[in-house]
């Protein structure tokens, strides 16, 4: 086809070899570029995140700090209102001595209402009136039982010079429906547990006897 011949460059070899050492010389810095890159940008993002998750942790110990303070002063708040009211404020439950009323049938007449009444002087049994629970077949004794209530409001009175110191607690009970206005105690007449206002009712219904009458 072609008049003339070419000779083969006789570094063809070496030549082809040189560009395949600088071309693999230049994809690896190439390749170390890249993961330089992706490695830079890993770290920027860890970095970044870490500013973040500080920014996070900044903003909820700030809220901590706001809701200690707001506790604090409300705490403190609390403490002085039970100081100055006996230990107790408004919305606390408390126990108190409630007047309660038991109804038995009368152990004089048995609940007949009535007794014969027997005597010489006369020829027949006489029926009166039962003395004890005059015919009403029972007796009804006054009693005190603990009851709970919530305080829902406190009067203070003092008096000039801060001579007398008084408190009114009212108390709306918990365990059953008052028709009346709450119940009104002084800081001496409520208690924080029941067993504590049971030893109240105790000492209301079995009076303790002074040191000097026991014999």
């Amino acid at each position: 086809m072609y008049d003339h011949d070419f000779d083969m460059d006789e570094n063809y070899g070496f030549n082809t070899q040189l560009n395949e050492m600088i071309d693999q010389e230049v994809e690896k810095r190439l390749e170390a570029k890249v993961n330089g890159y992706h490695a830079t940008l890993e770290r920027e993002k860890r970095v970044v995140q870490v500013q973040h998750d500080q920014q996070k942790k900044i903003r909820e110990i700030e809220q901590q700090l706001k809701d200690a303070e707001k506790t604090f002063f409300k705490q403190g708040a609390d403490q002085t209102k039970r100081e100055l009211m006996g230990g107790f404020k408004p919305g606390d439950k408390v126990w108190f001595a409630k007047e309660d009323w038991t109804i038995s049938i009368c152990d004089t007449c048995q609940g007949k209402g009535s007794l014969e009444v027997m005597s010489v002087a006369l020829p027949e049994p006489l029926t009166v009136t039962c003395p004890n629970c005059r015919g009403s077949r029972s007796k009804k004794e006054n009693t005190f039982i603990s009851e709970q209530g919530t305080i829902c409001e406190i009067k203070i009175h003092m008096r000039a010079q801060g001579r007398c110191f008084e408190s009114t607690f009212y108390i709306e009970p918990v365990g059953f429906r008052s028709n009346i206005d709450p119940w009104k105690r002084n800081h001496t007449e409520i208690f924080h547990t029941e067993e504590e206002c049971q030893r109240y009712v105790n000492d209301i219904l079995n009076p303790p006897v002074p040191p000097e009458n026991v014999k």
